[in-house]
């Protein structure tokens, strides 16, 4: 079993949305250098709305099969819509 922070759902007409950078089941490992990988769901919410724009987020991608090792860095100056899985 994976646990932690998931990208629940990304708005189409966010700044993610647009540009496909956040997709529906991305697990955020850290935001701005913040490494979120054992926080809980209250401690990733606060990390993410107390970050000023723009913010970077390291993300993994579980869903394709060729990035499942790999992070990226993001630049997303709104907040995602986010829920802890365990």
């Amino acid at each position: 079993c994976i646990s932690g922070i998931f990208v629940k759902h990304v708005i189409p007409d966010s700044p993610a949305g647009r540009h496909s950078t956040l997709k529906t089941g991305d697990r955020i490992l850290e935001v701005n250098g913040i490494n979120l990988r054992e926080a809980t769901h209250d401690h990733a919410v606060e990390i993410i709305r107390s970050s000023q724009s723009p913010i970077y987020f390291i993300v993994q991608s579980l869903l394709d099969p060729s990035t499942t090792a790999q992070a990226a860095p993001l630049a997303i100056p709104e907040d995602p819509l986010i829920k802890q899985y365990e």
